[in-house]
């Protein structure tokens, strides 16, 4: 299996079936289609990545289009038990695909990834909505799950790291969801 970049319709293969898998999802989404809308599943899955990451005590909020100036500026994850648990993420993500000798594969993802990725994103946040600054937020925001995702399925056959807990954000985003992020303890879906 592999994946096809954009710009250069070049077709790239990570040499791993599960990573090959995520970035496949990730380059099959209809980014934001159904922005505006509330799907209960989209709130478990919601739900879900949280409990993954051993969080508790969150709200989950949905916020129309309408109200995401008022929210997009409140959305720090700093001041938030999720940040708590993500900032470590990147690191023992690293350390771990190190250990399994798998970093030359890391390196592929952070490399082709990204602009694999951006063109799509780009495309529907625009198609969606009309701030750039939010436009640009969103397209960092999908590169960061998709990095994250993607890197978790290197290490996801390993025992305590098992369950992707980014792969719930990427069911959200195919739903055409945005997981956009946490103020204190509520945590924002579009």
């Amino acid at each position: 299996m592999s994946i096809t970049l954009i710009e250069n319709h070049a077709s790239y293969d990570f040499k791993h079936e599960r990573v090959n898998q995520m970035a496949d999802r990730l380059l099959n989404i209809n980014w934001y289609q159904h922005v505006g809308t509330i799907h209960d599943d989209v709130q478990n899955k919601a739900e879900k990545f949280l409990q993954s990451l051993n969080i508790a005590n969150y709200e989950i909020k949905w916020i129309s289009k309408d109200e995401i100036g008022n929210i997009y500026d409140t959305i720090r994850l700093t001041n938030s038990s999720l940040w708590e648990a993500l900032k470590v993420l990147p690191d023992r993500l690293k350390e771990k695909i190190d250990q399994s000798g798998q970093e030359e594969i890391l390196n592929e993802i952070v490399y082709h990834l990204p602009e694999a990725v951006f063109h799509e994103v780009y495309k529907g946040a625009f198609k969606t909505f009309s701030d750039e600054s939010f436009i640009r937020f969103l397209v960092g925001h999908a590169m960061y799950i998709s990095l994250l995702a993607c890197a978790w399925e290197l290490v996801a056959n390993i025992n305590e790291w098992g369950e992707n807990p980014f792969a719930y954000l990427v069911d959200i985003l195919e739903m055409g969801h945005i997981p956009l992020g946490s103020n204190n303890q509520t945590f924002y879906i579009m």
